[in-house]
């Protein structure tokens, strides 16, 4: 159905996220373990072959066209995104 002429695709705004067991003496309470794995997870390759349901990888809790900044017009989602978001050699180094 991909290439039925016929087909739309509809994009939602919503952003699903994993939250991490950080009590006390746990691997996850440590600020330089959870910013490493952040930067390990290539997110695009997890919408493309976990998901694998047109979804796309979200940097922000804003999800793309969801809204802009009415001073520059910029989507929000653009200008908020990280600098960095898939660095696995500084992701090791943390």
């Amino acid at each position: 159905m991909q290439n039925d002429k016929n087909l739309k695709h509809l994009h939602r705004a919503g952003v699903y996220y994993l939250q991490l067991n950080m009590r006390k003496n746990r691997v996850f309470s440590n600020a330089k373990m959870r910013h490493a794995l952040n930067l390990v997870l290539d997110k695009k390759k997890l919408a493309r072959k976990v998901l694998a349901d047109g979804s796309t990888p979200a940097d922000t809790f804003v999800a793309p066209t969801l809204a802009k900044d009415q001073s520059t017009g910029v989507d929000f989602a653009k200008e908020m995104k990280p600098e960095e978001t898939h660095n696995v050699a500084k992701a090791q180094k943390l």
